[in-house]
């Protein structure tokens, strides 16, 4: 018979840990939110504290000092970050998003990129808008290519960007994405936008560069599930499909920034009249209510889209199944309206907020202004995955790539 009296310590979860460590960094990086878009960039103690929270590695293989997450856990954690700065938070997550990506590269590939250490960062682009490169011995050799909203490469060491690889007579052969070091980059100062400013979503470019076969994979491959990745089933994260797996990197910032301006709201409803009537609290006022009341309840129905997407990620990833098309274009499309109903939440509380909510350092017009900018991400923009839903619902095939 056990003679211990004392109650068992409660066993905190690795994601517990990492959510309380977002909770923790959220009223820091809420100071900061209106100097990183006045100044179209994060702060250097804003950078330092993201990765001694270890919020650059939640993605990342346990390898190399990363967490692995699943999609479900990491989902929950980068929802409470964003709750403190869009700009940063969509940093952090396209870090994570490309962190994953390498994970999936070679061994030979993933060594050099983390050999610094758990503190590497990385950015991504899936393609080139412009540019080629060909084939060459041991390798492939980059002509020239620019690469349009490079979210995050300001503050990254690697890219994980792709470029179309044509023959002698410039006929596409493949589409490959590489893993470049950001010195072998130019970086353009070209970020001056309506929303998340301080992304610092620059385009870059590379001209005359080498990349070795170590630092490729053929981006069709890893669209039909067909991974380099060493990794077995105890990181089924490296297992997941991809395109919904990268919409789901980006997507839990809706939820985070509408949290916030549900919270900003609330907190000025209390002391603000509404213009023009006898009520002193809007607090008191059945409009508001109302549109309170429907704010939140697109913002749980938003979260409950997510949840559901990662859920069926992770699990076809635990099984070792590939996710069939249908599925996949479902949970990328249950991203993108998670995405349009976070913003349609802001934008209603944003409309009750008054005159005031147009002063450029009132944060709801900035979380207006950087969710509307996230809903447009190609990945994500409604007005492209809404269609290709419906046309699988009406049995025809997917007239897209990325599925």
């Amino acid at each position: 018979m056990s003679t211990f009296t004392d109650k068992a310590t409660p066993v905190v979860s690795q994601r517990d840990q990492l959510f309380a460590r977002a909770t923790e960094l959220v009223p820091r990086l809420l100071a900061r939110q209106a100097d990183v878009d006045a100044h179209r960039r994060i702060p250097e103690e804003s950078v330092a504290e993201l990765a001694a929270a270890g919020m650059f590695q939640l993605s990342a293989p346990r390898d190399y000092g990363g967490y692995a997450l699943s999609m479900s856990d990491y989902v929950e954690v980068m929802a409470e970050l964003a709750r403190g700065c869009p700009a940063t938070a969509w940093v952090t997550a396209i870090c994570n998003s490309s962190a994953w990506q390498a994970g999936i590269f070679p061994l030979a590939g993933q060594d050099e990129v983390f050999a610094a250490g758990p503190g590497t960062r990385l950015a991504s682009v899936p393609q080139a808008k412009l540019g080629k490169a060909r084939r060459a011995e041991g390798g492939i050799h980059i002509e020239h290519a620019r690469w349009f909203f490079n979210s995050g490469v300001t503050l990254a060491d690697w890219v994980v960007n792709g470029i179309t690889v044509v023959d002698e007579q410039d006929n596409p052969l493949d589409l490959v994405l590489c893993l470049i070091p950001t010195s072998q980059l130019r970086i353009n100062n070209d970020w001056h936008t309506t929303g998340l400013r301080g992304t610092q979503s620059v385009s870059t470019e590379a001209t005359n560069v080498f990349v070795p076969a170590h630092r490729t994979v053929s981006s069709l491959e890893v669209l039909g599930g067909r991974y380099s990745t060493p990794y077995g089933m105890d990181q089924p994260l490296f297992h997941g499909a991809s395109v919904p797996t990268l919409a789901l990197f980006v997507a839990p910032c809706g939820i985070g920034i509408a949290e916030a301006a549900l919270e900003r709201f609330k907190a000025k409803s209390e002391k603000r009249a509404v213009a023009y009537t006898t009520i002193d609290n809007q607090a008191d006022d059945a409009v508001a209510q109302a549109g309170v009341g429907e704010a939140r309840m697109k913002i749980d129905a938003a979260r409950a889209l997510l949840r559901t997407a990662a859920a069926d990620v992770d699990r076809r990833a635990a099984d070792g199944m590939e996710m069939p098309v249908a599925e996949r274009i479902r949970a990328r499309t249950q991203c993108s309206y998670a995405l349009r109903l976070s913003w349609e939440a802001v934008d209603l509380l944003y409309d009750l907020s008054g005159g005031s909510a147009i002063a450029e350092l009132e944060p709801m017009q900035r979380y207006w202004r950087d969710l509307k900018t996230a809903t447009l991400h190609g990945l994500l923009t409604s007005s492209t995955t809404l269609p290709l839903q419906g046309r699988v619902e009406l049995g025809r095939e997917p007239n897209a790539l990325f599925v």
